[in-house]
């Protein structure tokens, strides 16, 4: 209870017309402002209070973006709770498509190298892929002229950054559909694609990212391309996951830990994982993912929080109070780059929670930069009320020259009600979700946890 010293300094008498007869009307105003105060809900509070929903304390589960004790509360109530029923379906039949993707290997690009010739790939095993915006200029095969948006369909031809795309989503959802049904041959899939793609030494890739986004005729490689692999904590807790099932094994485990091992070498020391670490849009935000998820999946506390310290001065420096993202709207696609910018802040709050960071002191959920609400909400704000999220009544001020499918940023919209929205439908959080969805469910209430 706050005290309210102002119309305490003298001893209170008996009944309210004693009481009354005691103040001056000076006093009395105080009095009335101060009580009205009192009972004002404490945002910043508030914030704090709704936030420890998301902290992942101990959970015997070892996933590090995905909430552990959030997964472990849905899976409890799933036979009760027709939500969680839904999301199960819908997650069932995405695992069941993802049974019949075949296995792919980063030695898949073999067969194309013929008509490429302008690329020399010494070791087939390190990942490749080609600068998306980049075309041709000064000369044919030199990528020197760079058109923001426009991506040139040559970057197809290499199949890497296809393939990765589909490991990382495949495993997850296969993992997840392993968890919540126990039912072992979508553990036996999971294990295969990892298996495959990452330690298998016929078929595995090397631990770094040194050819990605390269420029034909310019370089062989640059730090941009590291989001290539934006996704890869989906590797990791699909590994926290898996563990424990009966094809996952410790040799497999302990695979994944010397192959990742390596890669945050790199990532840290290499000369492109330093320029990546460093820039000021998503890719720094999208880099800091992905390396505070490596880091807490090895156990290495230290480098996960410099990590987030690094992206909190991030936030800082390039967010604005009112949510808006100068660095994502100096770009061609406005609309798409600010949902994918705020997608990796909510990945990182939620890292910032797990059980190998301090929560107490690190909660990015409950950040703030200069406003009255956190600044995560404050982003999702702005785009809500300027149309990015479905409609809503605004009109998205700015240039996107390719259409945008706010479905992209379903699963942060999702999180933003359970979080800022108090958990209830009626909160506008959930209600621009079921706009983002349209007649579509999705897995989020799993995940998340149920709307109430």
């Amino acid at each position: 209870m706050r005290k309210l010293s102002s119309v305490r300094s003298a001893k209170p008498k008996k009944g309210p017309l004693a009481l009354l007869s005691s103040l001056s009307l000076v006093g009395l105003l105080c009095m009335v402002v101060t009580l009205y105060y009192w009972n004002q809900p404490d945002k910043g509070v508030e914030a704090a209070n709704r936030a420890k929903v998301q902290q992942q304390g101990n959970s015997s589960l070892n996933t590090f973006i995905l909430n552990p004790l959030a997964l472990e509360s849905n899976k409890a109530q799933l036979a009760k709770n027709n939500l969680l029923k839904g999301a199960l379906a819908v997650l069932l039949s995405q695992a069941n498509k993802a049974m019949q993707v075949p296995l792919y290997s980063v030695m898949d690009k073999a067969k194309v190298l013929s008509s490429l010739p302008m690329i020399k790939i010494d070791n087939l095993h390190d990942y490749y892929s080609i600068a998306p915006y980049w075309w041709p200029g000064s000369k044919p095969n030199v990528f020197d002229k760079r058109e923001d948006g426009n991506t040139n369909p040559i970057t197809s031809q290499i199949p890497d950054h296809t393939e990765i795309n589909s490991v990382m989503n495949n495993v997850q959802t296969l993992a997840l559909a392993t968890y919540f049904t126990g039912n072992q041959q979508y553990a036996a899939k999971a294990t295969q694609i990892l298996t495959t793609w990452f330690l298998n030494p016929s078929t595995s890739m090397t631990p770094n990212l040194q050819h990605s986004q390269m420029q034909i005729g310019v370089n062989t490689g640059r730090g941009t391309g590291i989001i290539d692999t934006h996704s890869l904590g989906q590797v990791l807790d699909a590994i926290g996951l898996l563990n424990g099932t009966t094809f996952w094994t410790s040799a497999d485990q302990n695979g994944m830990k010397t192959w990742f091992q390596q890669y945050l070498n790199w990532l840290l020391t290499s000369s492109n994982g330093q320029t990546e670490s460093q820039t000021i849009n998503n890719h720094g935000n999208w880099y800091d993912v992905q390396a505070i998820a490596v880091a807490s999946f090895l156990g290495d506390g230290k480098d996960a929080a410099n990590l987030l310290l690094a992206a909190e001065s991030r936030i800082k420096s390039t967010i604005n109070s009112d949510g808006t993202q100068p660095q994502e709207m100096a770009r061609t696609k406005t609309e798409y780059y600010c949902g994918f910018n705020m997608t990796a802040l909510y990945m990182l709050a939620s890292e910032s929670t797990n059980s190998v960071l301090s929560p107490e002191k690190n909660n990015l959920w409950t950040f703030v930069n200069g406003g009255k609400e956190p600044i995560l909400q404050t982003i999702m704000d702005y785009l809500n009320v300027h149309g990015a999220l479905g409609g809503g009544g605004g009109t998205w001020p700015d240039q996107q020259i390719t259409e945008y499918d706010p479905a992209k940023i379903a699963g942060q919209v999702y999180q933003a009600a359970m979080l800022y929205g108090g958990g209830t439908i009626s909160s506008p959080y959930y209600k621009a979700y079921q706009r983002v969805m349209g007649n579509n469910e999705g897995i989020y209430p799993l995940l998340y946890g149920p709307i109430k």
